[in-house]
């Protein structure tokens, strides 16, 4: 074996209307045997980008809500990071 685990990649994009998201991840985990049963942990870390498109919304009427409207096309990243552990055997998980 030879990372003693798992490896995995996770990307995605989606626009919903006028917001757009784009998100990326890379897991690792990593598997041990015990006497009695088998302990892994996990940990991951990503990044999340989401922007709205301004130009093509309409404000229903100019006033409070109008101004409230971004005009430049707001974006901006974050970052997600995780990790977990998870032990089972064979009559309990």
């Amino acid at each position: 074996r030879i990372l003693g685990g798992g490896l995995g990649l996770t990307a995605y994009q989606d626009q919903l209307g006028f917001q757009k998201i784009l998100k990326t991840k890379l897991a690792y985990s990593y598997h041990q045997m015990l006497n009695i049963g088998t302990i892994a942990f996990g940990i991951d870390a990503g990044m999340i980008q989401q922007s709205i498109n301004t130009n093509e919304l309409v404000a229903p009427q100019q006033g409070v809500v109008a101004d409230k409207i971004p005009v430049n096309n707001p974006s901006g990243i974050t970052y997600d990071f995780g990790a977990g552990v998870y032990y089972f055997t064979k009559r309990l998980y």
